[in-house]
């Protein structure tokens, strides 16, 4: 027998790498996160244990042949009742869930002391070498279906909460989290069905396929289930990860255009507090009112003259649709703050239409968001310099101080 499978490669890379990021969350986010780590943890302990090379170490430190199945079995059904548990706690924000109280505790130590006790007066080494059982005796049946049932009845559990409260959940992570988590416990229950019948089979001297066919197909179920059940814990965390990863791109695509019109008018930027700063949502969602803030202080300043002017050298250079209204919206924008820091006296009577321009986006934080990205892009970029220039030139007494400039030539 070699020291580690292809099954358990498989499985351990991706579930060590839950287990320290969820583990490393449970000790900021408390109490509340307990359960899904607990439960990522005890399945990855559980996994590690069953590698062949590790159950001959532990075997000969205890001195206890198969002791590693007892204690790598007692993991599983502590996971299961942490699956029960996450269950619950993500369940809620849409019913009453939460309210269930601490039954779902009371048959875990009743199964381990069974489960303890079937083991001792069991042969051993019991033959669970590839995850199956080669030694029929009635402690060992005792043994398996203390196990199977327990796991049959906490993935039924788990997978009929997870189909009532997935129906009642609003679209969005928590579903699509609830619905993997069925997803998995219908494998799981697959699972212990296949190894039920495959123990009934074998231990009463019938053969409905060769053990290396049990084999495969047993490991295949089991790295089935509990990847579902990984990739369903963790697909809350990993959307809200994706998101807050998404804003930090989208605040990295407007800084150009924020710090341009910061420090044009740097009253309209505000200080927040530390702990909000560190909330890439809610930082963009102020920049976004910051940049809005900034467009409308320099709403006088506009000039609709220079903005058709720009937009004529634009279409000359090759621009249509979206991309020549962001640029010459920055050409404006542009335009504006050198007006501003010459000194010229605003006159919003003639000032370009539109405080911050957001046109169809106007009430669409995501497509604001779009529409800031594209203009920030082109802010600096060297046409809209090119053709900034341009419009200078062309308007140099408008700033230069004149207090109402017409947008003639030079």
């Amino acid at each position: 027998m070699t020291a580690i499978r292809p099954f358990d490669l498989v499985l351990l890379g991706p579930l060590w790498a839950a287990t320290l990021y969820m583990g490393r969350r449970a000790l900021t986010a408390g109490r509340h996160a307990g359960p899904m780590s607990g439960m990522v943890a005890l399945i990855t302990l559980a996994i590690t244990l069953g590698v062949p090379g590790v159950r001959r170490v532990i075997d000969t430190m205890t001195g206890m042949e198969s002791v590693t199945n007892l204690l790598l079995h007692l993991l599983t059904l502590s996971a299961i009742s942490c699956l029960i548990a996450f269950v619950h706690q993500i369940s809620e924000g849409t019913s009453a869930a939460g309210r269930a109280g601490r039954w779902r505790w009371i048959p875990l130590p009743a199964a381990g002391i069974l489960l303890c006790c079937a083991f001792l007066l069991s042969p051993r080494p019991d033959g669970d070498q590839h995850l199956l059982t080669q030694t029929p005796s009635a402690a060992g049946i005792a043994y398996w279906s203390i196990y199977l049932l327990y796991v049959l009845w906490g993935t039924t559990a788990a997978g009929l909460m997870c189909l009532r409260y997935g129906r009642r959940a609003d679209p969005g992570p928590l579903r699509t989290s609830l619905r993997i988590l069925g997803a998995a416990c219908v494998s799981s229950l697959i699972y212990a069905t296949h190894r039920a019948v495959h123990l009934t089979a074998h231990g009463s001297g019938h053969w409905l396929f060769q053990d290396t066919v049990a084999v495969a197909t047993t490991q295949a179920l089991l790295a089935t289930t509990l990847l579902l059940f990984v990739v369903g814990i963790a697909w809350p965390s990993a959307t809200g990860l994706m998101e807050r990863s998404a804003c930090r791109r989208r605040l990295r695509g407007i800084r150009p255009l924020w710090q341009a019109l910061g420090k044009a008018v740097p009253e309209v930027v505000l200080p927040l507090p530390s702990e909000l700063e560190r909330d890439p949502k809610v930082l963009l969602y102020r920049r976004i009112i910051e940049i809005s803030d900034g467009m409308l202080a320099l709403h006088p300043y506009r000039s609709e003259a220079a903005r058709g002017e720009a937009s004529r050298h634009l279409v000359s250079a090759g621009l249509t649709g979206r991309r020549l209204d962001a640029a010459a919206e920055a050409v404006c924008l542009r335009h504006a703050i050198a007006r501003k820091d010459a000194g010229f006296e605003g006159n919003a009577p003639e000032a370009a239409t539109g405080s911050g321009n957001f046109g169809e986006a106007q009430d669409d934080l995501e497509a604001q968001v779009a529409w800031l990205e594209v203009v920030s892009r082109l802010y600096g970029s060297r046409i809209v310099r090119r053709v900034s220039e341009a419009v200078a030139n062309s308007h140099a007494d408008s700033v230069v101080g004149e207090s109402a400039p017409t947008g003639g030539g030079p």
